[in-house]
């Protein structure tokens, strides 16, 4: 199964013989809350937020079709998927919106996430980025960079927990090396930006999903 909007999946494929290709076949909404796609002139929301598990859904749907599960039983699986374990969590908490997506990150999905989040409209916006571990010799170059995106989305609250980010350049953003410390300063900050669309992202072994238990 490949993506053909994936050039290096496409050139790393050139030579198979049994090639199934996807990715032309499905349309993208995204309003923030819930990507809405249309299959076979059927329009339907799913759970999953940010355009970055479009190609997730495709991948779904093709092997569905593949296996000859009907249209129905396909758009009614994939509407009703709901996403667990930090991976793409849209969480209502104390009137907040909170964009859970915790489970891991490198820069290439980090990067994902912030772009989806500017898109989003909000009363308030709050993004919250633990480090991305295992980078080796690129660990400050890319972290650098994540800084740099966060703080030109100009949200309300950025704040970034860890010896990586700790070591970055940074203007308004907030570092924090202790978890404890992030999470006293998030409880006298966030009470005072209600309504607000929260991110959160780091690697697993940050482990910031422990923040929604400070709500």
């Amino acid at each position: 199964f490949v993506n053909n909007n994936d050039y290096k999946q496409v050139n790393l494929t050139n030579d198979y013989s049994n090639v199934i290709a996807y990715g032309n076949d499905c349309n993208l909404g995204d309003t923030g809350d819930g990507l809405s796609m249309t299959y076979k002139g059927q329009s339907f929301k799913t759970q999953l937020t940010g355009s970055y598990n479009f190609s997730n859904l495709q991948a779904a749907i093709a092997i569905g079709n593949y296996f000859k599960v009907s249209t129905n039983q396909i758009i009614e699986a994939v509407s009703n998927y709901n996403p667990n374990n930090n991976r793409s969590q849209i969480l209502s908490k104390a009137g907040h919106t909170i964009i859970l997506d915790a489970y891991n990150a490198n820069p290439s999905s980090m990067k994902a996430a912030l772009e989806h989040f500017k898109q989003i409209k909000a009363t308030h916006k709050i993004i919250v980025l633990g480090d991305m571990l295992e980078l080796g010799s690129y660990s400050k170059e890319e972290h650098q960079n994540m800084v740099d995106l966060a703080e030109s989305l100009c949200a309300s609250l950025t704040l970034l927990l860890g010896p990586h980010f700790n070591s970055c350049a940074t203007n308004k953003a907030q570092t924090f090396l202790d978890f404890n410390a992030l999470t006293d300063y998030f409880k006298s900050q966030v009470s005072n930006l209600k309504n607000s669309t929260i991110l959160i992202k780091g690697s697993r072994g940050m482990a910031l999903e422990r923040l929604i238990d400070t709500f």
